[in-house]
C-alpha cells in the first residue's frame, strides 16, 4: 500500500485521508440509526449532497453525450 500512496498527488492524498475520517465519524455516529451514512455526515459538515448529486449527474451526462456524439460521427472514405 505504501508503494500506491507515493504515486498520488498531495491534494489526492489529502481529499482521501478526509473521505476516510468522514466515513469512520459517520459510522460511529449513526450506528443506533439506520439513516444513509454518508448523508448524515455531508448533513453534520454541512455539505449540500443534493447539489453535489445533481452536478456529477450532469457531469456525467456531458462526458456521456460527448462520447455518444464521437461514436456517431461517419468517417470519411479515402480513394485510391
Amino acid at each position: 500500500m505504501a508503494k500506491q500512496v507515493g504515486k498520488y498527488e498531495d491534494a489526492e492524498l489529502c481529499k482521501l485521508l478526509l473521505e476516510i475520517s468522514l466515513l469512520d465519524s459517520a459510522y460511529q455516529r449513526s450506528a443506533t440509526t439506520r439513516d444513509d451514512v454518508l448523508t448524515d455526515a455531508a448533513k453534520r459538515y454541512r455539505v449540500d449532497a443534493e447539489k453535489l448529486q445533481k452536478d456529477v449527474a450532469k457531469e456525467f451526462a456531458a462526458k456521456r453525450d460527448k462520447k455518444t456524439k464521437a461514436k456517431s460521427k461517419p468517417r470519411k472514405k479515402t480513394t485510391a
